[in-house]
């Protein structure tokens, strides 16, 4: 399928960059606010989403607030999605790993092991490489 990407000299335009910017920055304070809200709620299981329970998660403040940050990147991606290559587009939204494996660790003092240190450094890597232009 060809691409019908909009692409000025040189590389992708400015304003799609921004977007997808916004895009993870939105699945970072999603994540956030999505794990505070249950931090709050405490342990629940599929069961509990399929009760009279629903509501009462999925309206809490912080789950709410996760919940609108996804819905909002997600129609945010729809445009970056018409404008370039998701093969370009997807891996960028990798870096949103990054991010919120530290938050977690800054806010809720979630552990960062060797291994996930090192997962975190490659996963930076291969956003980078995947936007080297070549």
């Amino acid at each position: 399928m060809k691409s019908n990407a909009k692409k000025k000299a040189g590389g992708v335009k400015l304003s799609v960059i921004l977007l997808l910017i916004v895009c993870v920055l939105l699945a970072i304070a999603g994540q956030i606010f999505l794990k505070t809200g249950m931090n709050q709620i405490g342990s629940i299981n599929v069961k509990s989403l399929l009760s009279s329970k629903f509501f009462s998660i999925v309206f809490q403040k912080y789950v709410f607030i996760g919940i609108v940050c996804y819905f909002s990147g997600a129609m945010l991606w729809l445009v970056v999605l018409s404008q370039v290559d998701v093969s370009y587009a997807y891996p960028l939204l990798a870096i949103s790993y990054v991010f919120v494996a530290i938050y977690s660790w800054i806010f809720f003092g979630e552990n960062i092991t060797t291994y996930r240190a090192l997962g975190i450094i490659l996963i930076t890597i291969g956003a980078i490489l995947i936007n080297l232009k070549v």
